[in-house]
């Protein structure tokens, strides 16, 4: 499955940390740099596994750690209505 930002997000980026306010304006989410490094990668379609690689880049984590991880923020993103799936 791919996910992809959902439209209507307004985001704000403070201290290095993305700040989301969810499409009914009703919740604010603050990302850590993990989670602000996928939202930016979530600017375009992409898998967890994918996701994933992208936080390979950075941290010396293993690969299927951080795909469960980024799987698990995704579900979470999901859940607050700021990430969709899209196929």
């Amino acid at each position: 499955m791919r996910y992809q930002r959902a439209e209507g997000i307004l985001e704000e980026e403070v201290d290095g940390r993305c700040v989301l306010v969810t499409p009914d304006g009703v919740e604010l989410l603050t990302l850590n740099e993990t989670g602000t490094i996928l939202w930016r990668r979530l600017a375009e379609p992409a898998t967890a596994d994918e996701l994933a690689g992208r936080l390979a880049e950075s941290f010396d984590v293993d690969v299927g750690v951080l795909a469960q991880d980024a799987a698990a923020f995704v579900d979470e993103l999901r859940a607050a209505s700021v990430v969709v799936e899209i196929d």
